[in-house]
């Protein structure tokens, strides 16, 4: 929770250096910094490739072949032990690199997999993700809280909503504190328009724990209304989103496991909450400075 001592902490960072614009141009990867032991590098490579030796039904995830290289864009984030446990899991897995599997989709949806942060690293073509939208993402990111190796984004500790009073009884202020929110289900809700789009331009297989995810995943990329979504797209299950304004695009994979309804809809009542004074500090500036 970004207390430990240096010689404990363990930092994830994701590193994408761009190309001239083709699908497979630059490249993507992560680091992994375990308190005063070196860095560690890892990345997905085909087979084919020149810098690699073909390892047949070896797994495609390479270590350290990006100890050298520049990055055009770096985000870090600190990891608590189940996130390391499943980082490592991760690492462990035999992934096949393939066009719509490649070093940036497999270094993004690692990343968001292990921090539950979403990074996108999507285009305007379903399912096919590129190292320079890796870098309008984590630039973008950076540019709303800027990390470092020895600065990375820590894990909110969790709040202890039920302790002890010098009585013995259980004290509910917190609880109290933090009322249900209603679901985006409701009319009320600041997610309802949203989520209501989204359900009529999906198909009835997708659940609507899943389009709700995908609201929240689209205010959070700032796609705060339907009057801000030009395109929704539903492939093989998975659901893509793109905005009204260049470069603002969401998605929720078929692979990835939507929470509750209700979850959704309180983390995007809570980010709508301080939306106000978000936009009022972004009036001077474009959405995406890249």
């Amino acid at each position: 929770m970004g207390t430990e001592p240096a010689s404990e902490r363990v930092v994830l960072g994701i590193h994408s250096r761009g190309g001239q614009g083709g699908l497979t141009d630059g490249h993507a990867w992560i680091t992994v910094k375990r308190g005063n032991s070196p860095i560690e590098y890892y990345g997905l490579w085909p087979d084919d490739h020149p810098m690699v030796e073909d390892n047949g039904a070896g797994t495609d995830i390479r270590s350290g072949m990006e100890k050298t290289q520049r990055s055009d864009a770096d985000r870090y984030y600190d990891l608590s032990p189940a996130q390391t446990k499943a980082l490592d899991q991760s690492l462990r897995e035999n992934v096949t690199w393939e066009l719509n599997n490649n070093c940036s989709s497999w270094a993004s949806e690692t990343v968001s997999r292990v921090t539950g942060k979403h990074i996108d690293a999507g285009t305007w073509l379903p399912t096919v993700e590129t190292p320079n939208a890796l870098i309008d993402t984590i630039r973008e990111l950076e540019s709303r809280h800027p990390t470092s190796p020895s600065t990375p984004e820590v894990n909110e500790p969790a709040r202890e909503v039920r302790s002890s009073n010098s009585l013995g009884q259980n004290d509910s202020s917190q609880e109290r504190s933090n009322p249900p929110t209603n679901a985006m289900t409701d009319p009320g809700h600041a997610g309802n328009r949203l989520f209501a789009g989204l359900r009529e331009g999906l198909p009835q297989h997708i659940s609507d724990e899943r389009v709700a995810f995908a609201a929240q995943r689209a205010h959070e990329a700032g796609i705060t209304d339907m009057s801000k979504v030009s395109r929704v797209i539903e492939r093989d299950g998975d659901v893509f989103i793109a905005g009204t304004t260049p470069g603002f695009r969401a998605s929720v994979l078929a692979g990835e496991q939507p929470p509750t309804i209700e979850h959704s809809s309180t983390a995007l009542a809570q980010r709508a909450a301080a939306q106000p004074s978000m936009e009022s500090d972004a009036q001077a500036v474009s959405p995406r400075m890249v």
